[in-house]
């Protein structure tokens, strides 16, 4: 009885102050700090019950033992605090598959080895946004995005190879309102949309030097953006939670190389219809708490890597990542009889070195921020994003729900593409 009522009279006694301290990181906009107040009111209340128990003041009078009791206090305060740590994140990642947030709806992703990640051949899901409705999208048996309805092809020749990321895919558009469906159906011919949300330039050589001999399209669509060669020199693709190493650039010996993923992510191992269905304990238990470990494990594994060198960083050059990049795909198609179309997308911002790539010889470059602009000139419309951009009826106010192009900026999109196939 005594230990119990010394449990409630201490729990009062710090939780009060602890729970004011809670408002007030909140007030603040100061949430991360409530990571600090779990394993802070553990370690005084392990502290106050066990006072006169199993130590005192009077102790402390030896060296030795205060020693022992900060190792161990501190010990305990660090162990709790990581703990602290993965229940809060947990609780977050548990919450993202709960909530209607901005992401994915199915398992139509895979980890690999070689990309990071790809698409699964004949899987089907939805893109979800916080407001309206979720956009259905598939891939085709040979991972391909695709029409809904035209989910099985054969393998065969095709004419237009589309590389690039989640602008070639068509993020928050049906498939059919992407200028690579737009542009292989007004010129009647076949098409791979080899376009993946989160690639970036590593992958796209990588698919180009497997993709052009396999299908030996005539002519190859290769996105040039400036956040693809940001993505190649990156360790990490941009994903919602956890992580997902990349492929990415690296110089050995003065040349320009790919590095492999440095490992295999595991978010491609969470179910989110099966954590929809858990309740927050059972996530932590079953799921959350081994991911974060593991997540945690493979960062420190990764720094203490990166000290002793014993993992080649990603290159630091971005332009000569960016030329060697452009070069191989370019290369590879003319190798094989195909017609290289350089496709500028990146929002009216020229960067790195897309007037050096326009020099190459044998490649069509079409800029489509010449495009865009354009057509707000003709339209006197003033706003890029209101224009081209996702925008939705919410309350009777227009709300903006993603930066990708909308259906009106792939139309444009592919009229100049198919001006450039018709001159060839």
């Amino acid at each position: 009885m005594r230990l119990i009522s010394s449990t409630l009279i201490n729990t009062i006694f710090w939780g009060l102050p602890l729970s004011l301290l809670h408002v007030l990181f909140n007030k603040l906009n100061l949430h991360g700090l409530n990571i600090f107040i779990p394993p802070t009111f553990l370690i005084l209340m392990v502290l106050s019950i066990s006072y006169k128990k199993l130590w005192s003041f009077e102790m402390f009078k030896v060296k030795k033992i205060r020693l022992r009791f900060v190792t161990f206090a501190l010990l305990f305060y660090l162990v709790s605090l990581y703990v602290s740590s993965i229940v809060y994140r947990a609780r977050a990642l548990h919450t993202h598959f709960l909530q209607h947030n901005r992401g994915w709806i199915g398992v139509v992703h895979q980890a690999d080895t070689l990309l990071g990640f790809k698409p699964i051949p004949n899987s089907r899901g939805f893109h979800t946004f916080p407001v309206g409705e979720d956009i259905p999208m598939a891939y085709d048996q040979n991972g391909f995005r695709v029409a809904l309805s035209d989910t099985l092809k054969e393998d065969s020749e095709i004419d237009i190879l589309f590389l690039g990321c989640s602008f070639t895919y068509g993020d928050a558009c049906l498939a059919e309102h992407t200028f690579p469906y737009l542009t292989a159906k007004k010129l009647n011919k076949t098409y791979i949309n080899a376009g993946v949300c989160s690639y970036g330039l590593t992958q796209m050589v990588l698919l180009s030097e497997k993709l052009i001999p396999k299908y030996n399209p005539k002519y190859v669509v290769i996105q040039h953006s400036s956040w693809l060669v940001e993505r190649g020199t990156s360790l990490f693709a941009p994903v919602y939670y956890g992580s997902l190493p990349n492929p990415y650039f690296v110089e050995r010996e003065g040349k320009m190389d790919i590095h492999p993923p440095i490992y295999i992510s595991q978010i491609f191992g969470l179910n989110p219809e099966i954590i929809k269905s858990q309740s927050l304990l059972i996530f932590f238990i079953n799921t959350g708490f081994k991911f974060y470990v593991i997540e945690d494990a493979r960062y420190i594994s990764l720094i203490w890597e990166k000290i002793t060198h014993k993992i080649d960083k990603p290159t630091m050059h971005l332009k000569e990542a960016e030329m060697f990049g452009y070069k191989k795909i370019i290369e590879t198609a003319e190798k094989y009889g195909a017609y290289p179309i350089i496709l500028h997308i990146d929002s009216k911002n020229k960067n790195l070195s897309l007037d050096e790539i326009i020099k190459y010889p044998n490649a069509k470059v079409v800029d489509t921020d010449i495009e865009l602009t354009d057509y707000l000139s003709h339209t006197k419309s003033h706003s890029f994003s209101k224009e081209f951009e996702h925008w939705r009826i919410v309350d009777h106010d227009s709300v903006l729900v993603d930066r990708h192009p909308n259906f009106a900026s792939h139309s444009i999109i592919a009229h100049a593409l198919i001006q450039a196939i018709n001159h060839h």
